[in-house]
């Protein structure tokens, strides 16, 4: 419904009506189906200072940058001989399905402490050490794969 009545309709020279929704003396839209009881309250409002960004020195970029490299080329690296011990057990250990037992178990075993150790974990160690601890994690199971019983 808009308020104001009548008056808000006009039909232009082309037979279409308009139809305002701000009423004489901008009484705006009567919004009929919101009565005041939600209590929205608005955004706060943004401050200057929130929308500058943080300007690093070149030398800051580039440390960031080697750092991302290098924990990226640590990561390839580790999930690239773990890939193939996963794929070394499943073939040595082809009887009885032992290998992919183990591979499931290891899996489930990861997805339990995906859920649950990390932020236990980040808290205590910090991310630098969390990760260090975590790759460190997977060195076991890929030196047994070098001798195979």
């Amino acid at each position: 419904m808009v308020s104001g009545g009548e008056d808000l309709k006009k039909k232009g020279e082309d037979g279409v009506f308009t139809v305002s929704v701000v009423g004489g003396g901008g009484v705006g839209y009567d919004n009929q189906g919101y009565d005041g009881e939600l209590g929205v309250k608005p955004p706060p409002p943004i401050i200057e200072d929130e929308k500058k960004k943080i300007k690093l020195s070149r030398k800051e970029k580039w440390r960031i940058l080697m750092n991302v490299a290098a924990v990226s080329f640590a990561f390839m690296v580790q999930f690239t001989a773990f890939q193939g011990t996963a794929n070394l057990q499943s073939s040595i250990n082809a009887n009885e399905g032992l290998g992919t037992v183990s591979l499931s178990a290891i899996y489930a075993a990861l997805v339990l402490s995906c859920i649950f150790v990390p932020t236990f974990l980040i808290k205590r160690l910090t991310v630098k050490w969390t990760l260090c601890c975590s790759m460190l994690c997977y060195a076991p199971y890929i030196m047994a794969q070098f001798y195979p019983r």
